[in-house]
């Protein structure tokens, strides 16, 4: 083990990444399967800045129950489930025109 956490299926973005990859091999063999496409791009508390990610249970932290002084940002909002990795959705663009009012 390397020491460091294991951030596949924390809370945060996702990416294609292993679809992406299928797609490519597919050209050379249209039988390749990719039963997991998806995996965790950036966890949720490293998108935000919040402390240093130490532990396994660090990347289950809710953000959003910690003072703003655990962090680097003075305002952020996560989606309330993992989305795609730069996914604008309209949870996301509420929050946002809310904030420059």
């Amino acid at each position: 083990m390397s020491g460091l956490p294991r951030a596949d299926s924390a809370p945060g973005g996702t990416l294609a990444s292993f679809g992406i990859a299928a797609e490519y091999l597919r050209e050379i063999d249209p039988d390749v399967r990719c039963p997991y496409p998806d995996v965790n791009l950036v966890p949720s508390v490293s998108a935000v800045a919040i402390r240093d990610i130490l532990t396994d249970a660090d990347l289950y932290t809710d953000v959003s129950k910690l003072p703003t002084a655990d962090g680097e940002l003075d305002r952020f909002m996560l989606s309330s489930a993992n989305t795609e990795h730069g996914a604008m959705t309209k949870e996301i663009a509420n929050w946002f025109f809310e904030q420059i009012q």
